[in-house]
């Protein structure tokens, strides 16, 4: 009696599970918080957007564009804050 072999493959792929774009998304977002926020922040939101369409950690992402979005939003509040300070003084 013929013995039928069932082959059991089992393809484990492996993600790509390394935190790394929304670890430096909450990086560069916490840095903009105090040092140029336009540059760090723009980063961070962007590594933050990669990282959550990638299959990464999606909270870490989440974190970081949070971050990120908050000093982009005080660098260019304070932009115009300093824009409407000099404009009083009649320079």
């Amino acid at each position: 009696m013929p013995t039928k072999k069932i082959k059991l493959e089992l393809s484990f792929r492996k993600k790509d599970q390394s935190n790394l774009l929304g670890i430096l998304s909450i990086v560069f977002g916490v840095v903009g918080l105090f040092l140029f926020g336009l540059v760090f922040g723009t980063v961070g939101l962007i590594c933050g957007i990669i990282g959550r369409k990638k299959d990464e950690n999606k909270t870490l992402s989440l974190i970081g564009i949070i971050f990120s979005s908050i000093s982009l939003f005080l660098s260019i509040l304070v932009f115009f804050g300093l824009i409407a300070f000099f404009s009083m003084l009649n320079i």
